[in-house]
């Protein structure tokens, strides 16, 4: 069953400056995200984007935003061949409990200087 969905954009050009997606890294990110999106070399800009999407589509989906949820407790971290997942902690662990989701689904993508997330909460049947 689905708890909540969220989706969010973010526009690619806010994060193409370094000392301003550094700043934004190190106050947001978790040390595995930050070394990913670096990683990413060219494409960085469209990666932090896409994580940071990621980030507030939850707290859509979680139907609180960063007011209740802080971001660094969202955690975007990637499969071997590149699919996205959730790694929660801290608060917002507990609102996808409280709200009885047993599990967060994730898609980013890259268009048009836009980066895109969508987040589906999922409660297993009972």
């Amino acid at each position: 069953m689905i708890i909540g969905i969220g989706l969010d954009m973010s526009r690619v050009e806010r994060w193409r400056d370094d000392a301003r997606r550094n700043k934004m890294l190190n106050r947001f990110f978790d040390p595995r995200e930050r070394d990913y999106i670096n990683s990413r070399a060219r494409m960085a800009a469209e990666s932090a984007a896409g994580v940071f999407a990621a980030k507030e589509a939850f707290a859509k989906a979680a139907g609180s935003g960063f007011g209740v949820i802080s971001p660094e407790n969202i955690i975007i971290l990637h499969t071997p061949k590149g699919k996205p997942f959730y790694q929660l902690t801290g608060n917002a662990e507990k609102a996808m409990r409280d709200l009885g989701a047993d599990d967060a689904h994730l898609s980013i993508t890259h268009e048009g200087g836009f980066a895109a997330a969508m987040c589906i909460l999922e409660a297993k049947e009972r």
